[in-house]
């Protein structure tokens, strides 16, 4: 018996009996099959997922649909295993489309899970000509805040009634609700958003009693840099020359040719003048001061060396030049570019508008929150004020102060002037550089307390200006909400004790 039970027939016999037992899932073959079926599949998802990604990176880089089949080709060429079936631009439009309703269902669902939600809006024209709504929610997910695009909506007409509709057809159309919850509404200035007796936070509260409007923040910084810019002469010059530095380049091949030219004599590397005119003021002028002076922790470009070819050129252009409207701009530039009080003070603009574009990119992040904005306000006012009495550290002004005022000279020309005031023919004494600093610093630091004044008040930034107002407004709720600053706590235990009681229960009540 034990002799046959080892033998190859018996063996044989009993696997095939054993085999006909088995379901058909545990047969070898059936394995195999299934094995081959799932490898199939998994690299069906492969490729899924590979195509979804890429339409993704389409639609989020603003790339055209015709560039998706090269972009699969591509992912081929560098030894991605991928089929070429849906490698062309209908598919990728389909592809963005499920990703845009898929990601629309998951911030609607975050909405409707929130207990609160505030509202962000501004207008745009599409290239259409055609006014838009853009309708932003901000709401807390896991205990932070985020802001989610809610969508975009034609609006019939441009008046705050017309606003309203456009916001309103925006979330019944995405299935929000969103009655119960609004507690807040952001906006720029315009008095068709915040205006007090027909504005559009107007019309939402009649609706939402307890609404909050706010005026957005970096919108409030380029107010308020706007303001300096119209009472300070000295800054209105530097913005008036670097936006007739840009008009030179931009159309004009020869020009780029002969900056170029001039720098290579130089043997330094310079950058191509940008426009201080566009949307974001702020930023647009602050790159454009980094470009005319250098940037300060640049190795490729000298500062001095930058300021002296663009001067060069402007000399050459007033000189050479055979358009009496070009000539005439360059002569205008260079006499202003030679003064060396006007190349001190674009340094010290530069380093100003960098503590002051720093500040615009944090107020634009989108955890930010209204006690970390009053920190970095507190802190960007002080540095501010520093700059009155030294320059900033590592700054341009700083980098270039000890050879303006050793040698006046920058290579390849000469400045004139002083940074001293003096004395002309009609016995008027020209302001000295440290007093137009003094001067534009004061100016902006009368517009930030201007602009900001509802949340400098509430920190003891500045004296409490008295109200005879008894509303609870919007003012009032962010007063309250300003104690959560832990700057301004107080460093006595007993008064930590009863610190900020008030203000939470008018909160909560």
């Amino acid at each position: 018996m034990q002799k046959y039970a080892k033998s190859n027939g018996h063996l044989s016999a009993q696997t095939a009996v054993l085999a006909m037992q088995k379901p058909v899932r545990e047969i070898v073959i059936a394995q195999s099959f299934n094995k081959g079926k799932k490898n199939e599949e998994e690299k069906e998802r492969r490729e899924v997922v590979v195509n979804m990604t890429t339409a993704y990176f389409i639609a989020k880089e603003k790339i055209p649909f015709s560039k998706f089949p090269g972009l699969i080709n591509l992912q081929k060429k560098n030894g991605l295993q991928i089929s070429s079936t849906y490698a062309n631009d209908k598919s990728c439009a389909e592809m963005v489309s499920v990703l845009g309703k898929v990601f629309k269902e998951r911030t609607v669902s975050g909405i409707n899970q929130s207990n609160y939600i505030s509202v962000m809006a501004d207008g745009a024209t599409d290239a259409g000509g055609l006014e838009n709504e853009t309708v932003f929610c901000r709401y807390l997910t896991d205990g932070q805040p985020v802001n989610r695009l809610l969508g975009h909506k034609a609006v019939e007409h441009t008046h705050a009634q017309g606003l309203k509709d456009a916001i309103c057809t925006t979330f019944q159309e995405a299935s929000v609700n969103w009655e119960q919850k609004l507690v807040a509404f952001g906006a720029d200035g315009a008095s068709v958003n915040l205006g007090k007796k027909a504005g559009l936070a107007a019309l939402l509260r009649k609706e939402f009693p307890f609404l909050v409007d706010f005026h957005c923040l970096p919108h409030r910084l380029e107010l308020a840099l706007l303001e300096l810019q119209k009472s300070c002469k000295s800054v209105d010059d530097v913005y008036s020359v670097l936006h007739l530095i840009w008009k030179t380049y931009p159309y004009s091949p020869k020009s780029v040719r002969a900056l170029k030219s001039i720098a290579d004599e130089l043997q330094v590397d310079i950058l191509k003048p940008t426009q201080v005119r566009g949307t974001r003021w702020l930023l647009h002028v602050s790159l454009a001061l980094n470009v005319f002076v250098g940037t300060a922790k640049s190795v490729s470009v000298s500062e001095p060396a930058q300021y002296s070819a663009v001067l060069m050129h402007m000399e050459d252009l007033s000189v050479n030049s055979k358009v009496a409207d070009i000539q005439g701009r360059a002569r205008y530039i260079s006499s202003k570019m030679n003064d060396i009080h006007f190349a001190a003070f674009c340094h010290f603009l530069a380093d100003l508008f960098s503590i002051l574009s720093r500040l615009s990119l944090q107020m634009q992040r989108n955890d930010i929150i209204l006690p970390t904005i009053v920190s970095h306000l507190k802190e960007s006012k002080l540095r501010v004020e520093c700059l009155t009495s030294r320059p900033a550290p590592d700054g341009h002004l700083e980098n270039c102060l000890p050879t303006m005022k050793k040698g006046q000279s920058f290579p390849g020309v000469v400045l004139s002037g002083t940074l001293e005031g003096k004395a002309t023919r009609g016995g008027i004494t020209t302001s000295s550089l440290q007093s137009e600093i003094e001067t534009a610093v004061n100016l902006c630091i009368r517009a930030l307390n201007e602009r900001f004044d509802v949340l400098l008040e509430a920190t003891g930034c500045r004296p409490s200006i008295e109200t005879s107002t008894t509303v609870y407004g919007p003012k009032e709720v962010v007063k309250d909400m300003l104690i959560f600053i832990v700057d301004v706590w107080p460093t006595r235990s007993s008064d930590l004790m009863d610190y900020g009681r008030q203000e939470i229960q008018r909160l909560t009540d």
